[in-house]
């Protein structure tokens, strides 16, 4: 994108929002911080569910099963999980008003 269609988004956003562009901006803030915080503690989550699913598996469970493989199988997909949520959590976090104007930039026509 460049910097003159940046400047025209931003325009257009600060035109369309001007009535109640503080309230607008603190709302979709909190919401991007609690939709980080969400998937970060998801992520998380995964991560511990695929460590305790990888161990079962490599202990042999608890002597009920004879082959670990939907414990391997289920681990190996919390970790995709956790690899997944853990970053876009943590970037969430660290850059909200990023993921704001992005947010906002979608409702232009």
């Amino acid at each position: 994108m460049k910097a003159e269609e940046i400047m025209s988004l931003l325009s257009r956003l600060g035109e369309m929002l001007t009535p109640a562009a503080t309230q607008v901006w603190e709302i979709y803030m909190r919401q991007v911080v609690v939709r980080g915080q969400m998937q970060l503690g998801l992520g998380i989550s995964f991560l511990l569910i695929s460590l305790g699913l990888f161990i079962w598996a490599i202990r042999g469970g608890f002597g009920t099963y004879d082959e670990p493989i939907g414990q391997i199988l289920g681990g190996i997909f919390a970790f995709v999980g956790a690899v997944v949520l853990i970053p876009c959590g943590y970037l969430s976090l660290q850059n909200p008003a990023y993921y704001v104007i992005q947010e906002l930039g979608q409702l232009l026509p």
